[in-house]
This record gives C-alpha cells, structure tokens and sequence, in this order.
C-alpha cells in the first residue's frame, strides 16, 4: 500500500499556556521520535493568536494518527 499524507487539526483549550506544561516535554518527544521516523512530516501551532495545532503524518493508513491521538 503507497505512502498517504494525513492531516491532525486540532483546537487549543482556554489557558493552553498553562495547561500543557505538564505535558509539553512529552508531546514534543514524541513528535521528534515520529519526526525522525518519517511519520510525522511537519508540526506546529496555527492562528495568530495561536488557537490551535496542525500535524501532518505520512503513513499507508490513518492508523498512526489515532495512535497519535491516543
């Protein structure tokens, strides 16, 4: 099955600033890892003000999307 280019676009909740800091090392690790994998090809916040998230995975199925997700 050839390679699919898959879009995560996602919506930040109120006061994400403070909210990811527990989490934020960790997202980004694992963006990294699947950066490195060729997985995820592009990453980053979108808006201006930034309101939200955009992730573009390369994959032959969506499944490492919702792996992503979960």
């Amino acid at each position: 099955m050839p390679q699919a280019l898959f879009a995560l676009l996602y919506d930040y909740v109120p006061d994400i600033l403070v909210r990811r800091v527990p989490y934020r090392d960790a997202h980004l690790g694992l963006l990294r890892e699947l950066h490195d994998r060729e997985i995820v090809v592009m990453a980053g916040a979108t808006g201006d003000p930034v309101d939200g998230g955009l992730i573009i995975f390369c994959s032959e199925t969506e499944q490492a999307v919702h792996d992503f997700v979960a």
